[in-house]
């Protein structure tokens, strides 16, 4: 009982969490990102705040930084997972180029060998077999 107590007296020199810690927080982490991400993590970590405070009604400072991390570090974090993302997307792009590549190759070389085997087909059909023939005449003489 004693230890409960002395947990709500900590709690209660603990700062609580106020709108404007929250404003400030999301702000911190807002600032670090890219312009182009910013609506979505914005929303997204609204909807993640907005979840936590449901199910813990009421929370200090230290505890949602506890739960959330410092702004630098979630910003670490999601940049960490960014990372991640636009290595898979430029390893597929890469992949997909090289099968492009691979394949046009293979076109190519399919064209000129059916190409050549065209060209050597027609040849030996308009290749005649021809007879050299001496004429003479006789009236021509000498």
């Amino acid at each position: 009982m004693q230890e409960d107590q002395g947990n709500i007296n900590m709690k209660e020199n603990q700062q609580v969490l106020s709108e404007s810690d929250i404003i400030h927080y999301q702000k911190q982490i807002l600032q670090r990102c890219p312009r182009s991400l910013r609506e979505k993590v914005s929303k997204n970590l609204s909807d993640s705040i907005e979840s936590y405070l449901e199910e813990n009604s009421s929370v200090t400072k230290e505890e949602f930084i506890e739960h959330f991390g410092t702004p630098e570090d979630f910003s670490f974090e999601l940049f960490e997972s960014l990372e991640t993302d636009k290595k898979k997307k430029r390893l597929f792009k890469n992949h997909c180029i090289k099968i492009g590549i691979i394949a046009i190759v293979f076109t190519f070389i399919f064209l000129f060998a059916i190409t050549s085997i065209i060209i050597i087909w027609r040849n030996n059909i308009d290749a005649g077999y021809y007879y050299e023939t001496t004429i003479y005449d006789e009236s021509i003489s000498e």
